[in-house]
């Protein structure tokens, strides 16, 4: 992030201006860690030439609503904090025979990836391919800047997670469950804090929020809300996003079809899905009651 005022972001835009031209990009687009209210940063960029984009989540950018825990007092207060409730189910799994994993392999990703797969379906959210995963495992596991869950109930997976810090912030990537354990994934979740704790971060990144903002009760992602809000996570608003552009004609094209897509995924994804789920005889897809899962921003990156 550039924080040299004015005439540091011009310098970056002209810098960036004639990368992007040699190689035909179309925009420039920046998301700064910056919250809504501090409008400096507004003026800065809007001076040197950025377009504020006018939508509150991309597909393919950070969530403009996260949800963060400050960890700095440690484990202790932390636990302390949550509600009884809360606690309960995180002591529950334990009690119910379920054993936390966090020194799982590589060989591990496929039974991770399985959890992930049946989250998806269930919340009708895509899912990378299987190599992603491997991947991830060799650049940012091996190398202890991620760690991978696995909650087993009788040496079967029933739930898992994967964290990834960087400098004091630990963040969450995925979270899944087979459903069958539901309070599995609260005892995971619990462990990634634990995680991040140990390794010096003073902040958890939840991921977004799943909502609009402020978070409503109808919301289609509340339950998501919920679920992080529990753990005492609370709600940042970013700035958001801003393009800078360098082909006008094509940049209108591609926000065209960017502004589409959320219709796009309810006729191709949602839809059918739903179809297919009304048509199928009842004891075929009698669903059991689900916990509440991470969404569209931590199955995918957040």
């Amino acid at each position: 992030m550039v924080t040299g005022g004015e005439g540091a972001v011009q310098t970056l835009v002209e810098a960036v201006g004639l990368l992007a031209r040699s190689c035909g990009g179309l925009f420039w687009r920046v998301e700064p860690p910056v919250q809504a209210e501090e409008s400096f940063l507004m003026s800065h960029l809007t001076k040197a030439g950025f377009i504020p984009v006018a939508q509150e989540w991309s597909y393919w950018n950070r969530p403009k609503y996260e949800m963060q825990l400050n960890i700095a007092k440690g484990e202790t207060a932390v636990f302390a904090k949550l509600g009884s409730k809360i606690r309960t189910k995180i002591r529950h799994a334990s009690k119910r025979g379920v054993v936390i994993d966090e020194g799982c392999g590589e060989q591990d990703i496929e039974s991770f990836y399985r959890l992930l797969k049946n989250t998806g379906t269930k919340k009708r959210i895509p899912v990378r391919g299987l190599d992603y995963f491997h991947a991830l495992y060799r650049t940012l596991i091996k190398s202890g800047m991620a760690r991978l869950f696995l909650a087993r109930k009788d040496s079967t997976p029933v739930a898992g997670g994967l964290t990834v810090r960087y400098g004091s912030m630990a963040t969450l990537l995925y979270l899944s469950n087979d459903y069958s354990m539901q309070r599995a994934g609260w005892a995971v979740q619990w462990e990634m804090l634990r995680w991040a704790i140990a390794q010096g971060c003073s902040t958890y990144d939840f991921g977004g929020t799943g909502t609009s903002y402020p978070p409503q009760e109808t919301d289609k992602g509340y339950g998501v809300y919920q679920f992080k809000h529990s753990f005492g996570a609370q709600v940042v608003k970013w700035y958001g996003y801003s393009d800078y552009v360098f082909r006008p004609l094509s940049y209108q094209t591609f926000r065209l079809i960017e502004r589409q897509l959320p219709y796009g995924e309810r006729l191709f994804i949602e839809w059918p899905n739903q179809l297919l789920h009304r048509w199928r005889p009842r004891a075929l897809h009698a669903d059991p009651p689900m916990a509440p899962a991470t969404g569209r921003n931590d199955l995918e990156e957040s």
